[in-house]
């Protein structure tokens, strides 16, 4: 979302003029229930370390988490092969990634 509304229309005609295909994917599954995903621990009412709108792309581990958390592989494998079916033209071609809080805690 975050990109979407910052980009605007512009970025979207930009793309198609260009031949590039825009995909913007979640940061993490939708609620789950799990104990701790929604705590909120700032100002805003939203937490950005864990859960859901979390930005890491790495899989989980603990119990808990690591049945539905497993955004390393959602964007290295499920993604890529989603954005493949939908969109045939892009396979083959160079593809990069980028998207909400990648590059930061060291990525």
């Amino acid at each position: 979302e975050n990109f979407l509304l910052k980009a605007g229309p512009a970025a979207f005609s930009a793309a198609a003029e260009l031949g590039i295909t825009i995909v913007l994917p979640t940061t993490s599954p939708p609620p789950l229930g799990i104990k701790g995903e929604n705590d909120n621990d700032d100002i805003s009412g939203k937490t950005w370390d864990f859960g859901t709108g979390a930005g890491f792309y790495l899989n989980a581990t603990a119990d808990d988490w690591k049945v539905n958390y497993n955004m390393y592989d959602y964007v290295v494998n499920e993604l890529p092969a989603i954005v493949g079916e939908v969109s045939p033209a892009t396979v083959g071609k160079k593809r990069s990634v980028t998207g909400h809080s990648m590059g930061g805690h060291g990525a």
